[in-house]
């Protein structure tokens, strides 16, 4: 949740701004006290967040980006000094990935104890129609009317500002406890799938601010095929700037996106840490010295990148699925990915940086064919008379069969690469021997060689 310590005085909403970034339950109001950070050393490294407590105050002058608070602590009420903050804001130097100026907005689910829930899928003001293929309402606290509730408090934010908001803008959807929610998630989730579409429908981009704790207990478990899947996550509750700059590592509340941003507290003003992603991220590749087949050793290579990440991870997949214990850069292929198809998965890490996965290709593993015995040369050895391979049996069948024959280990040129081979003068006290290769297809071509023979003249 956000640190409320620059949303209001009260006792109550210091203590709510407390949760940690791990998933256990808020302190109580009693107990919550400040985070304290160290000095942040670079001004330019983190932005802001600041809202109605900070009206008549001054703010800082030195800022990559800011976020405003648009409402005033409930999400009908205003923000009375809105547009001058936003103003500052919009003055940011945008020296990180995140905009220069957004806007964070609450959020809450009252159902039928709002001063206004709507009777049907319209909203309250200049009664835009609202798709019913989320349900039809009538004044219940279904998911239905939720959806409706949302939709329509996004366009009156859209709408409260004195001064037109420009388009393209972030908002940020304020998740929290202390606000007010029913235990039915599944509305809940509905509450802020409606403002994201309204929001979304005129060209603006939406992200989720919360915790862990606080997301699963409002809305639950977020499936990828929900509207909410795949949005950035700002994070609240980090101790310090180096505690930020790791939790950019952390899961996101949605599937589907990253941790964009995560909020800590430097003298009593909240401060973000905009998470960085890799500019440059290769897909990794697997190297290996000859074919892709049944023992042979594969390693992972992870290519150039602009800022090199502090480690990578490895996990080698078969089929897709994780090989047990196939956790380095190297891999040797066993019998059972004998015609299956392997890639690897790497995992980049950085501090500050969102972990980046990215996978390899896939590529077949050749089976391997075996031979019984080991070829051998039959005939007599001597200038003129013919001399024969002898294969052996290869498996499993069928097999396509080839010859090479050798003369002190080096290939024949001439007449050498059929099943017989006759000796001529030249071969006389020297070695031959004759090199069979198997070959099928889904198996890796063996070479097996001969003991040799002398021929005489």
């Amino acid at each position: 949740m956000r640190s409320v310590i620059n949303r209001g005085a009260s006792a109550v909403a210091l203590a709510v701004a407390l949760v940690s970034l791990v998933p256990a339950p808020p302190a109580s109001a009693q107990e919550a006290t400040p985070p304290v950070s160290p000095a942040v050393t670079s001004a330019t490294t983190y932005g802001y967040d600041v809202s109605w407590p900070q009206c008549n105050t001054t703010l800082p002058a030195d800022r990559p980006f800011a976020i405003i608070g648009l409402n005033k602590g409930i999400a009908t009420v205003a923000n009375p000094c809105f547009e001058n903050e936003f103003a500052w804001a919009k003055a940011s130097t945008g020296a990180t990935e995140q905009p220069a100026a957004a806007v964070y907005v609450n959020t809450g689910n009252p159902a039928l104890k709002a001063a206004w829930w709507p009777t049907a899928n319209v909203t309250r003001n200049d009664s835009l129609p609202v798709d019913t293929s989320h349900g039809t309402c009538a004044h219940t606290a279904s998911s239905a009317c939720a959806y409706v509730y949302g939709y329509s408090i996004a366009h009156d934010d859209v709408t409260m500002p004195t001064t037109a908001l420009p388009s393209g803008l972030h908002w940020w959807l304020d998740v929290e406890t202390s606000n007010t929610w029913q235990s039915d998630t599944h509305a809940n989730a509905s509450v802020l799938a409606g403002m994201k579409a309204y929001f979304t429908s005129i060209g603006d981009t939406v992200g989720i601010y919360s915790t862990s704790y606080q997301w699963k207990t409002i809305v639950g478990a977020t499936s990828s095929s929900s509207s909410l899947a795949g949005i950035p996550t700002w994070l609240a509750g980090a101790s310090s700037n180096t505690a930020a700059a790791a939790a950019c590592a952390n899961s996101p509340l949605t599937p589907g996106d990253r941790v964009s941003m995560v909020q800590f507290v430097v003298n009593n003003l909240d401060r973000n840490y905009s998470c960085h992603q890799f500019a440059d991220a290769p897909a990794p590749v697997m190297s290996v010295s000859g074919s892709f087949g049944v023992g042979k050793k594969l390693t992972a290579v992870t290519g150039t990148w602009t800022v090199n990440p502090t480690s990578f991870s490895y996990q080698w997949l078969r089929s897709g699925l994780a090989i047990s214990n196939a956790t380095k850069s190297t891999y040797t292929a066993t019998s059972t990915d004998g015609g299956k198809q392997l890639s690897v998965k790497v995992t980049a890490t950085r501090r500050g940086y969102t972990t980046l996965a990215q996978k390899s290709a896939q590529v077949l593993i050749l089976k391997t064919l075996t031979a019984t015995p080991v070829p051998k040369i039959t005939g007599t050895a001597k200038v003129g008379v013919t001399l024969t391979a002898s294969a052996g049996t290869w498996s499993p069948s069928p097999v396509t069969l080839s010859y090479q024959w050798n003369r002190d280990g080096v290939a024949i040129s001439t007449n050498a690469t059929g099943k017989t081979y006759v000796p001529v003068a030249g071969d006389v006290g020297k070695a031959i021997t004759v090199t069979v290769t198997g070959s099928r297809s889904g198996y890796m071509s063996v070479h097996h060689s001969s003991p040799s023979v002398t021929p005489k003249a």
